[in-house]
This record gives structure tokens, C-alpha cells and sequence, in this order.
């Protein structure tokens, strides 16, 4: 192997340095930045330097911190010791006139059940788009912890706002999580100034979808789904008055929002029965693209899917979770997902009881991406479905996939019906399968 460059200013031990391979590098998007002949990995923050065993063929990987086991690495990411964000909700919270402690609510945390190594920007969108979980670690700024970055509940960060804005603050009850809110009428951009205040690096996107979080659930003085959109898209800002119980719990309330964009999109009521929506997944996948929703709403929904599921008039389809699992990458499918490589699927085929989702094992397969694709070819018996449709989930970021196909893309061969297919390859063990027509080639 080729020695790989070394930041010279990084405290590293003493060993032989070679290149990481280069699927395992471009993931970590140089983080780790030395391997040595028996296996160890170097993750280097601004702070501290990390030792990792990796072994990629079986998935299994080591976090090292000295001659420490951290813990394994597919529930630990690494970053930096101490975030901004964490202070800045600090000093909101403790400046507030709260009655109840702050320090079981905000804290923090590692990330769990992620098989993931990742830039500290995609981990940093994964800790925000989950704020709404608990995982109670120490407070202090300071300490020592894998992902020092801050999680924390939404009901307290609507408690600071509001006591930003100037409202009468009551907590009802603490395991509903409501809040009377009584106040002046305020601009909604106001809202989303002081969450750009509240939660420095949050995306822009997620700002947006946290008015909703906050005003949806005013008694009242809901937006509809045309009114966030618009909210998204123009600088327009409509004025809401607090005057009745806020009910905050952000995975229901995001469910509900994206759950009900998807219902007044494809013609439900939003009053119907929670919910009723008779559609398929590729009904579903074009109203997802319209909606131009960022990934970290998806997140939340799926936390929120796990009593969810799409169904039609009669029978109970695929939940919202693995609607979900089909549209995200692999690097951040859940424990739940993670030895699963592909997942097929008609997306004309009406969601119902009777749908067969095929889940394919990554154990086994060859390194070779072509002949893993042929293999892949053979096992699933939707190739001998005339016009069926292949997708794999985990093959590409969402911004590759149009590349991918472009540069990339073979003819694989044609289905004992007819149908022609491609595979698309980019890097080991990032394939996408494709019907033949997606391709027009």
C-alpha cells in the first residue's frame, strides 16, 4: 500500500502509515488520516487523536482512544470536544426564569446505532435532525465524550424561546410537555431568527421546518401545508399570535407535517383517517420530490413512523419506516438495516398487504462490483417480473444518482421477461441498479 500524507501537527503514534482504501477514506472525507500494518486507524479532531480498528469485510470496527476501548465504532462517531451550539443553548437556558433543572434535557450525547464515519457537517445534521431523543450524559461543556455535540429537547428550546419573546411561560404538565404561551403578536421570521440564535449551525432547511414544530400545534392558528411551502420558498412571513396550549413533541409533530403534505398533495383530506392514503410508492417518491423537503424532516418522520403505516382501502401496507428506508443511503440506515444492501420494489404497485419488499444480505457478496451486481441479478425473483423495477437504497448519496448513471452506467442484461437493466458503479460496493428505460439507453 502507498504511504498516505500525515498532518505533521497532529499527535499520532509511532507506527508504519499506509493509505486507507479508498471507499473507507472517501466516506470519512479525510478524517482519518493514517492506517498503520495491524489495522489501526487515526481519527483526528482539533483536540485529541483517535486510534480505530477497522476490519471492512465484516463491517466490525473498533473506536481506540490510547489503550482505552471507547466502545465500538458502529455506535460512535467522532468530532470535536466542545460545540458552540452546546454554550450558546447553555447560556439561554440558564439565564431563563425555569422552574424546573435544565440539566436533565439538555446534554451530551453520542450517536447510537449508526454504522456510519462521516464529516462532522453530515454527523452534525444527524445530531440535530435527532435533537428530539433522550440519551443523558454529562452537561459540562467540557467533558471528554465521542460526539460532544449538543442533543436536546425541543419542549425546553420552545420554553427559552418563548421566554425570548417575551411570553408568559407556565408549564402545565411536564410529561405532555405543554406549554401556555400568552404574548403580543410576533412576525414568524422572528421565530427563525431566534432558533438561527438558539441553534448556530443548524441548516437553513431545518430552521424552516422548525416553525411548524412550534406553531402547528397552536389551537387556532395552524398553517396549512400551501402556507409552508410558501414559507420556504418566498421571504414572505405571515404574523401568528400565541393564545392557547402549545403541544410540543417534535417527532409526531414533523410526522404529522410531512404526513399531511403528502396527504393534501395527493388529494386526501387532511381530516381523514390517520392515515388513509390508497397510493404506491412511486406516487409517493414524485410527491417527496416536489416537496423538496431537506433529509433531516425525514429523520424525525421515520421516528415518528413506527405506529404509521401507509395503507390502502384494504389492507395494511409497508410502514412509513421502510418507505423511508427505501429513499435514504446506507451510511445512515439504522441497526435495524444495517447488514441490508438492496431493496426492490414496483413503484406502481399499489402499497398493500401483498407487497414483497426483498432485502438482500451484503455478507458474501463478491468485491467485484459487476459480478456483485449479476448476483444481485439472480437472487431476486423481481427480475422475472416483467417490468419490474430495481432499486438500491444504499448505493448512492441522492446527489450521485443521476451522476452515477450518467458516467457510469453498463448494460447488465434483461429478465426472463424482456426487461432490460443496467448497473450504474461509482466506488466499491456503491451500485445501482436500474431498469433499462431509467436510463434511455
Amino acid at each position: 500500500m502507498r504511504p498516505l500524507r500525515v498532518n505533521k501537527d497532529m499527535p499520532i503514534s509511532d507506527c508504519l502509515v499506509f493509505e486507507l482504501p479508498p471507499e473507507l477514506e472517501e466516506r470519512c472525507e479525510g478524517e482519518i488520516v493514517a492506517a498503520s500494518e495491524t489495522g489501526l486507524a487515526y481519527f483526528v479532531t482539533s483536540l485529541a487523536t483517535y486510534a480505530m480498528h477497522y476490519h471492512d469485510s465484516t463491517n466490525q470496527r473498533l473506536l481506540l482512544r490510547g489503550n482505552e476501548v471507547v466502545g465500538e465504532f458502529t455506535s460512535t462517531v467522532c468530532l470535536t470536544r466542545c460545540a458552540p451550539r452546546l454554550q450558546r443553548i447553555l447560556e439561554v437556558f440558564r439565564s431563563a426564569p425555569f422552574s424546573m433543572p435544565l440539566e436533565r434535557y439538555a446534554y451530551l450525547s453520542r450517536i447510537e446505532g449508526v454504522p456510519y464515519i462521516g464529516s462532522k457537517k453530515e454527523v452534525d445534521a444527524f445530531l440535530t435532525a435527532h435533537s428530539i431523543t433522550s440519551c443523558p450524559l454529562s452537561l459540562d461543556p467540557m467533558a471528554e465524550a465521542e460526539v460532544p455535540l449538543a442533543r436536546f429537547d425541543m419542549y425546553f428550546v420552545a420554553r427559552a424561546l418563548g421566554h425570548q419573546f417575551g411570553a408568559i411561560t407556565t408549564v402545565c404538565d411536564e410529561e405532555s410537555k405543554q406549554i401556555v404561551m400568552r404574548g403580543a403578536t410576533f412576525e414568524v421570521g422572528r421565530i427563525i431568527a431566534s432558533c438561527t440564535e438558539l441553534l448556530t449551525g443548524a441548516s437553513e432547511n431545518l430552521l424552516i421546518y422548525v416553525l411548524p414544530l412550534f406553531v402547528s400545534h397552536i389551537e387556532d392558528s395552524r398553517l396549512t401545508a400551501e402556507e409552508r411551502i410558501s414559507i420556504n420558498l418566498t421571504t414572505r412571513m405571515p404574523k401568528i399570535s400565541y393564545t392557547a396550549t402549545i403541544r410540543l413533541s417534535p417527532r409526531q409533530v414533523l410526522g404529522q407535517i410531512l404526513l399531511g403534505e403528502f396527504a393534501e398533495l395527493i388529494g386526501v383530506e387532511r381530516t381523514a383517517p390517520l392515515p388513509s392514503i390508497p397510493t404506491s410508492l412511486g406516487v409517493l417518491l414524485e410527491r417527496l420530490h416536489l416537496l423538496h423537503l431537506p433529509q433531516e424532516i425525514y429523520f424525525a418522520y421515520a421516528q415518528h413512523s413506527n405506529n404509521i403505516s401507509l395503507i390502502t382501502p384494504q389492507s395494511r401496507g409497508p410502514t412509513v419506516s421502510l418507505l423511508y428506508h427505501l429513499l435514504r443511503p446506507q451510511a445512515l440506515h439504522s441497526d435495524e438495516y444495517t447488514p441490508v444492501s438492496s431493496c426492490w420494489i414496483d413503484p406502481d404497485l399499489p402499497l398493500g398487504v401483498d407487497t414483497r419488499i426483498i432485502l438482500i444480505s451484503r455478507q458474501g457478496l463478491s468485491s467485484d462490483p459487476l459480478q456483485r451486481a449479476f448476483w444481485l441479478f439472480d437472487r431476486s425473483p423481481r427480475w422475472d417480473v416483467d417490468g419490474f423495477s430495481a432499486m438500491l437504497a444504499d448505493a448512492c448519496r441522492p446527489e450521485e444518482l443521476d451522476e452515477t448513471v450518467e458516467r457510469c452506467s453498463r448494460r447488465l442484461g434483461t429478465t426472463s421477461a424482456g426487461a432490460g437493466a443496467v448497473v450504474g458503479e461509482r466506488r466499491e460496493k456503491r451500485v445501482l441498479l436500474l431498469p433499462r428505460t431509467a436510463t434511455g439507453k
